[in-house]
């Protein structure tokens, strides 16, 4: 790698750790993560439920995919998404949490998912999945680790 390369990786991995340093991190658990047949009736459940879990405040993530649909919701809705996408649930893990990064100004940096990937595979985390926006990265974990993953995080991001 040329010098030039190695002081702008530096550079952006510097930034990178500033965004993140400034971050909010916590954590959810009592999570369940569905994998669900994209086809036009789901993806119409899925427009329903998404609208009917923000107004009641319920956690919720989800992704409409080309084939899937990604979706985390709280335990006590499993029955709920069960039976509303009923014959369209391809699979679906209990007992997982997410980690939320409350990040600003992440949408005009690059190397940021590849950053918090890199450090949480050092740590030997397993990763089901992730979800951005533009203020914010949910990364999907097992559940029984899930506060002692957030610390790990804090520690790391703060050296």
């Amino acid at each position: 790698m040329s010098i030039q390369k190695t002081i702008k990786k530096f550079l952006r991995e510097q930034k990178v750790k500033s965004i993140l340093k400034a971050s909010k991190i916590g954590a959810t658990t009592d999570l369940v993560l569905f994998q669900i047949k994209r086809n036009s009736a789901s993806t119409e459940i899925y427009d329903n439920i998404k609208t009917e879990f923000i107004k009641s405040s319920n956690h919720i993530r989800g992704v409409v995919g080309e084939r899937y649909i990604s979706l985390l919701a709280n335990e006590n809705k499993q029955d709920y998404i069960m039976n509303a996408f009923e014959g369209n649930i391809i699979s679906f893990q209990k007992r997982v949490a997410c980690i939320v990064m409350d990040c600003s100004k992440i949408d005009n940096v690059s190397g940021i998912i590849t950053y918090i990937t890199s450090v949480l595979a050092e740590k030997n985390i397993n990763l089901h999945g992730f979800f951005t926006s533009q203020d914010d990265i949910t990364i999907i974990i097992d559940e029984e680790k899930a506060f002692e993953y957030v610390d790990e995080l804090k520690k790391i991001l703060k050296n």
